[in-house]
């Protein structure tokens, strides 16, 4: 995990959070079901009563130490940050800007587009910047490292892992399959192979990271 600690990487990081969680929050308005890795956060939040920022923040944590104990490093700790910013735009988005914002019919498919494009194109920013890259990014890059599996493969594992413990949540309390969907099926599909081709665009257009 490089880093490259500019002003520029710095603006580009920020904004790389921001349309994560833009399209976080998009892809739970849509009623199609959400981004496979936040259906386990919305459940939980749901459940414990907070909002999807907070149950976001304390999920991650979790990654993050998981991430450190797994490596023996503490370098994961500056994900913190990372995952900070995130809460405060997903809350930002979700409680502010979208509060009141129930999109139907073709706007409800023009939604789930955006938000099916704009997820790993935040993605994509973050690696970009060779600072520390989304949380589940890591967790992608994890098992691709464990399992040898290609980055696109690693996530669609990742995400089908926690599709399936957010429903056994959502059933074991009562919330059935909370936002889980067939769109969280078409995440599963497609977020990888979309953040793979866009970390090939990338690289295309600004030599830098490899895309692997």
């Amino acid at each position: 995990m490089r880093s490259r600690l500019t002003p520029k990487n710095i603006l580009l990081y920020i904004l790389g959070i921001a349309t994560i969680a833009f399209g976080v929050v998009l892809s739970l308005k849509t009623g199609y079901g959400g981004n496979p890795g936040d259906t386990l956060t919305a459940i939980l939040g749901k459940v414990a009563g907070v909002s999807f920022g907070i149950a976001s923040l304390f999920l991650c944590t979790l990654y993050i130490l998981f991430l450190s104990l797994y490596f023996k490093t503490w370098k994961f700790m500056l994900l913190f940050a990372q995952v900070a910013l995130f809460s405060v735009f997903a809350d930002f988005w979700g409680v502010t800007v979208f509060a009141s914002f129930a999109p139907t019919g073709l706007w409800a498919f023009g939604t789930f587009l955006v938000s099916a494009i704009a997820i790993p194109l935040g993605s994509a920013i973050l690696i970009r910047t060779k600072l520390p890259a989304g949380i589940f990014d890591e967790l992608m890059f994890f098992t691709a490292h464990v399992t040898k599996l290609k980055l696109s493969v690693a996530r669609t594992l990742n995400e089908s892992l926690i599709v399936g413990l957010a429903i056994a949540i959502g059933y074991a309390t009562g919330n059935g399959l909370g936002e889980v969907g067939l769109g969280s099926i078409a995440y599963v599909l497609s977020v990888g192979w979309i953040l793979k081709g866009i970390l090939l665009l990338f690289e295309s257009i600004f030599p830098g990271r490899e895309p692997a």
